[in-house]
């Protein structure tokens, strides 16, 4: 395996999709970049065409993974700059 010859994997993703795409590749990865982007559903369906439910719900399922994550943030400016919703992002993960 990767992991006994030092070989770092690292995912980034977006999360949208169902967990059983992700679980079976977890014993080989080393970390998991993880963006998200907006903290409520409309402003979020609005810019994507679908919820931020089941990003939360795979962010959640990866609380007590054997893997390192990494939830980043990326700045859109005008669309998640708004104020408050840094705060709202960040206290929706320090819940889990």
């Amino acid at each position: 395996m990767l992991k006994a010859k030092n070989i770092h994997l690292l995912l980034e993703t977006a999360g949208n999709y169902d967990f059983s795409l992700l679980e079976p590749l977890i014993p080989f990865l080393g970390t998991i970049y993880y963006d998200y982007k907006l903290p409520d559903q409309g402003t979020y369906l609005r810019y994507t065409g679908s919820h931020n439910r089941l990003i939360l719900k795979n962010i959640q399922r990866l609380v007590d993974a054997p893997v390192r994550q990494r939830v980043r943030v990326p700045v859109i400016p005008g669309i998640n700059t708004k104020p408050g919703q840094i705060q709202e992002m960040c206290a929706t993960l320090k819940s889990m």
